[in-house]
């Protein structure tokens, strides 16, 4: 299941349903996209980190998580099982990371 969110994309002049989507070798989710629901477009592509320094886990998706704030187009990303990301929804920018001392 894909998260969805309604949001106003700066390059757009309405609101549109994006789809948010997290990739990388097994686990390791090193790609964040979003694609406008109506026509595939991508809104966003974010590196998370660098595909040698994902971790590997089974299931897949294991630690990798979406969730959209409810008050602006920015979200937040959990990756790699153990870093938390601040993504600007305008920009693609992180606001902020944080990564657990113990990793997971």
């Amino acid at each position: 299941m894909f998260p969805f969110v309604n949001f106003c994309h700066p390059n757009v002049n309405l609101f549109v349903t994006a789809i948010a989507t997290l990739s990388g070798p097994g686990g390791s989710t090193t790609t964040l996209r979003t694609f406008d629901a109506s026509n595939g477009q991508i809104l966003l592509e974010k590196r998370m980190h660098p595909p040698e320094t994902g971790a590997l886990f089974n299931p897949i998706d294991m630690g990798n998580d979406i969730t959209f704030s409810s008050d602006s187009p920015n979200f937040y990303v959990l990756s790699n099982s153990c870093t938390v990301s601040a993504i600007d929804g305008e920009t693609g920018d992180f606001r902020w990371r944080w990564t657990s001392p113990d990793q997971g």
